[in-house]
């Protein structure tokens, strides 16, 4: 066999097509852009002042991995222990280790129960592609008018849950819905186990 013939990846990710970036407009184009969480709006002068006023000495340092500081302070705004929190570099880190850590493919499961990815569709493409990645397998829960089908979720059994809503998974609108449903899931997942 000839080096030119052997693939230096894994067969999961050589059976992976290519990721394609959503266009990014030239510099100066006119044209708001949401589809990559970037901000139509600029930075607030009091944030540009605060940064300005970052000591620079420390912008040359790494930070503490761990972020105890900010874990305590989360912990102490939402009344959770510290160490159940977990922090990365952006929300895309947290869900690589998350799959990298809890799913398997059935190659890994050797005969036991799957360890699969569980997400209502549609979503973030992350959790697809980085389940492909693992390898893991995936069931991907259909639902529409903004009503997480919780039974549905709860009965698939996943190693890892994702509840996101479309792709404004980051932000607030409709944090309330997410938060009357938390509390199904937990439930029965619980009785799931």
């Amino acid at each position: 066999m000839y080096y030119d013939d052997m693939s230096y990846f894994r067969p999961a990710i050589d059976a992976m097509t290519g990721y394609i970036p959503g266009e990014q407009p030239r510099p100066g184009t006119k044209i708001i852009k949401l589809n990559t969480n970037e901000n139509p709006y600029p930075p607030s002068p009091k944030a540009m002042e605060v940064l300005r006023s970052v000591d620079s000495e420390w912008l040359r340092r790494y930070p503490d991995p761990f972020a105890k500081e900010f874990c305590q302070a989360v912990s102490d705004a939402l009344g959770v222990p510290a160490d159940w929190l977990i922090v990365g570099n952006g929300s895309d880190e947290i869900l690589n280790v998350l799959i990298r850590s809890c799913a398997e493919g059935c190659d890994a499961c050797f005969g036991l129960r799957l360890r699969q990815v569980v997400y209502p569709m549609p979503t973030y493409v992350l959790y697809r592609t980085l389940s492909a990645m693992q390898p893991a397998s995936v069931v991907e829960i259909p639902y529409g008018n903004f009503q997480l089908p919780i039974e549905d979720l709860v009965a698939a059994n996943g190693a890892i849950t994702f509840i996101a809503f479309l792709y404004f998974h980051k932000y607030f609108t409709l944090i309330l819905e997410l938060v009357n449903n938390l509390n199904s899931l937990k439930i029965g997942y619980f009785k799931a186990i």
